[in-house]
């Protein structure tokens, strides 16, 4: 009888808790950190304002939210020096869901050139991108958290580096502001680098594939920053 409790407590220590493995467990470990950093990468575009003039940041929100409605009503990119396909690409997708949502008015660039109150549309459409730059700077930070942990599994010195990441140097909080085409780059090249740490604890299958999808993030990546895709002869060419 004196051994039988500590003897059950040890036992007990192997026995896995109701909801302590998988996704939950995943959760309970990582979610308290990975909260505190989003609201630090969100804090920035937040506290200048999701809903402050369309036009403070004409330099790129106007011109991103032209080139998604383009790609959303199937027509070619008008030739321009800048670049952001990619992102283009993204941040269309983002429109189709906020449509879905119900949470933008409209994403027909016809119906939106024709409406009365083109300003104030145009203007719901800026803020729905302004989103989804803090959107793309919680993912950047998340995959940095995770990147981390996968080389050095320790929760504190993770989360710490992920403080430093996010607000170090003001580069997560500078692109996270307005619309730009740093933030989806960078998510790329750092889901390559997720990639690549799994493909050296992978099986000799499962680490070729990651090695091929590592290859395509990469590739990717660099279509951020040039606009180079195929066309027919008689559209304009990007470059």
């Amino acid at each position: 009888m004196q051994y039988k409790v500590p003897m059950n407590k040890k036992s007990d220590e192997g026995v896995p808790q109701p909801g302590g493995s998988g996704i939950a467990r995943a959760l309970a470990d990582h979610g308290p950190s990975l909260a505190v950093l989003f609201v630090l990468a969100a804090f920035p575009p937040l506290y200048h304002g999701i809903a402050r003039d369309a036009l403070a940041n004409a330099d790129m929100d106007l011109f991103s939210v032209y080139q998604a409605l383009l790609i959303i009503a199937g027509q070619p990119l008008l030739p321009n020096p800048h670049t952001g396909y990619v992102y283009f690409l993204s941040l269309a997708g983002w429109f189709h869901l906020f449509d879905w949502l119900n949470l933008i008015p409209l994403i027909d660039i016809d119906t939106l050139k024709a409406s009365p109150e083109f300003d104030q549309l145009f203007a719901q459409l800026v803020f729905a991108g302004r989103w989804f730059s803090i959107f793309l700077a919680c993912l950047l930070v998340a995959l940095v958290y995770d990147a981390v942990w996968m080389v050095h599994p320790n929760r504190l010195h993770a989360f710490l580096l992920g403080i430093l990441f996010t607000v170090g140097g003001g580069g997560v909080a500078a692109q996270s502001v307005m619309m730009r085409t740093e933030l989806p780059s960078m998510i790329l090249l750092f889901s390559a680098a997720v990639a690549l740490i799994a493909a050296t604890r992978a099986h000799y299958i499962r680490a070729l594939g990651l090695l091929a999808v590592a290859g395509f993030l990469i590739h990717a990546s660099m279509m951020v920053k040039v606009q180079g895709v195929m066309k027919r002869r008689d559209e304009p060419t990007i470059r």
